[in-house]
């Protein structure tokens, strides 16, 4: 999604959400079916927006989407709508319409020594400080 779109679909989305951080399935089905997305495509969008999510024990309940799962349940009705999809909805959720379920996104400590190659002494960076002194 563009950032405009983006955008539109985290106004909808607090609308929907009433100030909770979640959406739930009965109030987004309405905003769903005004891009004339049927009953079968929106179980479908549902689906492929909870299958992403993965494992994780702090997710919302299977009937509630957060905001990005929201918006990118907009841009697949939107697709659809728009006829961007020729062959219909996806088996799988398109890379890079939502961020990475939480057990796949790197610790910050993992990427920070991922920068390193083994050459960093311990007490500085080649053993001048930080300085170069």
């Amino acid at each position: 999604p563009t950032d405009a779109e983006r955008q539109a679909y985290g106004s909808v989305f607090e609308q929907a959400a009433c100030g909770r951080p979640t959406v739930r399935r009965a109030e987004a089905e309405p905003v769903l079916a005004k891009a004339q997305t049927s009953g079968e495509d929106v179980e479908r969008i549902w689906s492929l927006c909870v299958a992403a999510r993965g494992p994780s024990s702090d997710s919302p309940p299977p009937d509630e989407l957060t905001a990005a799962e929201f918006g990118a349940a907009l841009h697949l009705a939107a697709a659809l709508f728009r006829g961007l999809l020729p062959g219909g909805l996806p088996s799988r959720m398109p890379p890079g319409l939502l961020p990475p379920a939480p057990q796949e996104a790197p610790s910050h400590e993992a990427t920070a020594f991922a920068a390193f190659d083994g050459d960093v002494e311990p007490g500085g960076f080649g053993g001048g400080g930080f300085g170069g002194e």
